[in-house]
């Protein structure tokens, strides 16, 4: 059954992945938001998670496979996904634009609570097999949890902006938020 919740996984991630493609394309005349890429948001994104992902492939370990989940499921998603689909909810509503934007978004949060249940289940399950993979656990969550307290977070700024200034710079906030939390 996981096979198959996985397979469910990819396709829901796909369709996230329409849902912002598409607006960037041709909501937002497909802007350069390398400037909003931290050097963190490189290293987790670029490094970390396909290095703790691409693991699991060839490591079948509780260790490979808590390291993977919890980069993942917990602070990819759980961490930073939600909350920028927050600052998106509080900037957009807020400014009452991009009403067909924030409902595509609404859909999302709801296949990625699914997608976080699946990895706290997989992750109890290694813990009760080897709890020492716990250590793995809370070393991969301290450094999420660092990073993102080391990031000044403007949420204030992205949810007051003004209706005039959007959609890019409403975008342009949402995206410094999720990107340099990463």
């Amino acid at each position: 059954t996981a096979c198959y919740f996985l397979a469910s996984q990819i396709w829901e991630e796909a369709k996230h992945a329409e849902v912002f493609g598409r607006w960037l394309t041709e909501g937002a005349g497909s802007p350069d938001l390398a400037p909003y890429a931290s050097a963190n948001a490189t290293r987790r994104f670029d490094e970390v998670l396909p290095t703790n992902l691409d693991a699991v492939l060839t490591d079948e370990s509780d260790e490979a496979l808590v390291r993977a989940i919890t980069t993942y499921h917990v602070v990819i998603e759980g961490m930073l996904a939600e909350s920028g689909y927050h600052g998106f909810y509080r900037s957009f509503e807020a400014n009452e634009i991009l009403p067909g934007l924030v409902k595509g978004i609404r859909h999302i949060p709801r296949d990625e609570a699914r997608h976080i249940a699946f990895g706290l289940d997989l992750l109890r399950a290694a813990f009760q097999r080897s709890p020492a993979t716990r250590a793995d656990f809370e070393e991969i969550v301290d450094e999420g949890l660092a990073v993102v307290a080391r990031q000044p977070v403007e949420i204030e700024h992205v949810a007051n902006l003004d209706a005039r200034e959007a959609p890019l710079d409403a975008l342009n906030g949402v995206l410094s938020l999720a990107i340099d939390v990463a």
